[in-house]
Parts: structure tokens; sequence; C-alpha cells
């Protein structure tokens, strides 16, 4: 019976880990047309804007200011 509940312990902790990280309304705020290219390029365009950017963080500093994301 314990490996019963370990069993849907594990699948509903999958379930979570399989979900978007980022909300359909946060998603909608974000220009779908910027690309990354362009973003580097011409940052100061996207100054005060929502970007999304893809990867796997590695480091998050945060400052009085602001967050520092490190992606890889």
């Amino acid at each position: 019976m314990r490996w019963h509940w370990l069993i849907v312990l594990a699948d509903l902790i999958g379930c979570v880990a399989c979900g978007s990280a980022i909300s359909p309304q946060g998603q909608s705020l974000a220009d779908p047309e910027r690309s990354y290219a362009q973003l580097v390029s011409n940052s100061e365009v996207s100054v005060g804007k929502v970007v999304i950017i893809a990867g796997t963080i590695i480091e998050a500093v945060n400052t009085p200011e602001d967050m520092r994301l490190v992606l890889l």
C-alpha cells in the first residue's frame, strides 16, 4: 500500500514539472516577434518591456534595484 502512494506522489510531481513556468497572462505581455538577436543588438528598445528568453537559469542575483539572471 505504501508503494501505491509513492507512485501517485511521483506522478503528481511529474505533472507539475511538465507545466508551463510562465502563465498565459505573462506570455501575452511579451512581444512574440522580438528575437534574441534583436534584443542583443538594440537592447535599449526593450527597456521596460516584457521579454521571454528560454534557457536554464544557472545563477540568480538579487540587487536592491533588480534581479540579474545568468542563462545557459
